[in-house]
């Protein structure tokens, strides 16, 4: 590999976090400067012990952490939005409704959890198949130190194709209604959350790992071939 080895590339890619991060402590303590010398503490104590954490995770796990943070901030959006009154809001922006004429949607809807079950249940699922899907990423030959930006895109274009997939379903359901009423009812339909980029994630893991096995949730103590639980998925 030209300029060294993947080690190295990799090794680069940590110092490079670490700087960042480290400017990212320069930065919140410039914007803490003015809240109590307890709460500041408390608050960059906490940063550094996330920042810690982050460095210590393995490489293939290191790029979902971005997209959680992510997902977070949508989720604490939504469980606000009743107290701020900006449920409409969200329903415009972070759901995709095929009758909405809106773009946009087809990418912040597979970042949208409305419930805190919708959301562990999803990450969960990204956490233990991501790996998968980044191996087979960084396997691509190219001299790169990060597969994050790899990772990113792979997402996004997986999330958005699942919600163009809803979306043509919903129409073509939608053409063939013979009511008003069940037209009515459609086009109030909206579809959000990231099954279908974590699906995909799954598709990629079951090819690049096909003799891993997998267990469910509730019975983890049963296992079979990933390829039989992603079919049966």
């Amino acid at each position: 590999m030209l300029f060294g080895s993947r080690s190295s590339l990799t090794w680069a890619a940590r110092d490079d976090q670490a700087e960042r991060l480290h400017h990212g402590f320069n930065w919140l303590s410039s914007m803490l400067q003015y809240l109590p010398t307890s709460v500041r503490d408390a608050l960059l104590r906490a940063y550094m012990s996330a920042s810690r954490a982050y460095l210590a995770l393995p490489e293939y796990q290191q790029p979902v952490i971005p997209l959680l943070a992510i997902e977070v901030g949508v989720l604490g959006a939504w469980l606000l939005a009743p107290r701020l009154g900006t449920t409409r809001w969200m329903m415009r922006y972070f759901t995709h409704r095929p009758a909405s004429g809106r773009v946009l949607t087809l990418f912040t809807s597979a970042l949208s959890h409305r419930s805190l079950a919708h959301f562990a249940l999803n990450n969960l699922a990204l956490w233990s198949v991501g790996s998968g899907a980044l191996l087979a990423l960084s396997d691509s030959g190219m001299p790169e130190a990060s597969s994050l930006p790899y990772f990113l895109a792979f997402f996004a274009s997986a999330g958005m194709f699942a919600s163009l997939a809803s979306h043509l379903v919903l129409a073509a359901r939608w053409r063939m209604a013979r009511t008003r009423q069940s037209k009515t009812l459609l086009r109030r339909r909206a579809s959000l959350g990231a099954s279908g980029a974590i699906y995909a994630a799954f598709a990629l893991s079951a090819c690049v790992m096909p003799q891993v096995h997998v267990s469910l949730l509730f019975l983890p103590m049963v296992t079979l071939p990933i390829q039989w639980g992603f079919g049966g998925v």
